[in-house]
């Protein structure tokens, strides 16, 4: 209101605003990436001001996980970084907020497959106790890409009638589509030559009963030849009978001499 010299009143209505003075809000999540990934730590980051609307924000520090200060994350290596945003509005209030950024390996799966050994007649199955593994999707599924025989030949399945050696080619992918392959020896052997080795088991079960029986042969040959006089003893017997026969020779000439006499 105003009043002059004359006594005029004036009066206007105004309106006084009184804005409020708060920081600036930055928005920033956690971020995760694989090595050889493309890093940008402002990715989806974005501050905003009730005054000024649009903030610029900005990459104020980044740490790694030993507290080392970086000028940026290398791609290249997995571990754990806080980044530290900062921004500014026009009243000069300033945010700062922090958030993690982690790189993960980007391993290839592995595959863990160990020769197998089967029989004529079993049942086959390539993918018995097989395994794909990746750090970070977990298990991994893994196919059989290609089996080969001893002579090169590509086949759909191994045959269980035939004896020899088959190669089996396993791979498997991760989510990240890296591949790994690994190759194990599928072996089958001929029931034949288990048999042979049981005939051969027989044949010297055989051969022991053979020789045992040859040794109780021998023992009743000397069970019974024990009966007897052993050779000595008989040389004496015959030596014996032979004196006794002298000495009764001799006995008749004397009394032959004496009658004469």
């Amino acid at each position: 209101t105003t009043t002059d010299k004359d006594g005029n009143t004036t009066t206007k209505d105004a309106k006084i605003v009184v804005n409020s003075n708060d920081k600036p809000v930055i928005e920033a999540q956690d971020q995760t990436y694989k090595v050889g990934d493309k890093i940008d730590p402002l990715k989806d980051v974005k501050g905003t001001d009730k005054e000024d609307g649009t903030t610029e924000v900005k990459v104020a520090k980044i740490i790694d996980q030993s507290g080392k200060e970086l000028t940026e994350i290398p791609n290249d290596q997995a571990g754990e970084y806080t980044v530290t945003y900062t921004t500014t509005d026009k009243d000069g209030n300033t945010t700062t907020k922090d958030a993690k950024i982690v790189v993960n390996s980007n391993d290839k799966p592995v595959i863990e497959a160990q020769d197998q050994t089967y029989k004529v007649g079993d049942k086959i199955d390539p993918l018995k106790d097989v395994k794909g593994t990746d750090k970070e999707d977990g298990t991994t599924e893994v196919k059989v890409a290609k089996i080969v025989d001893q002579s090169g030949k590509e086949l759909t399945e191994i045959p269980s009638d035939q004896p020899g050696e088959y190669t089996v080619t396993y791979t498997t992918t991760d989510k990240d589509g890296n591949t790994t392959t690994k190759q194990i020896i599928i072996t089958i052997k001929n029931k034949d030559a288990a048999v042979a080795g049981q005939g051969s088991s027989n044949q010297s079960q055989a051969t022991t009963t053979s020789t045992t029986a040859k040794h109780a042969g021998k023992g009743s040959s000397k069970t019974t030849s024990s009966q007897l006089p052993q050779t000595g003893e008989q040389r004496t017997v015959i030596n014996t009978g032979i004196g006794a026969t002298i000495l009764l020779g001799v006995a008749a000439i004397f009394s032959k001499l004496r009658k004469k006499n």
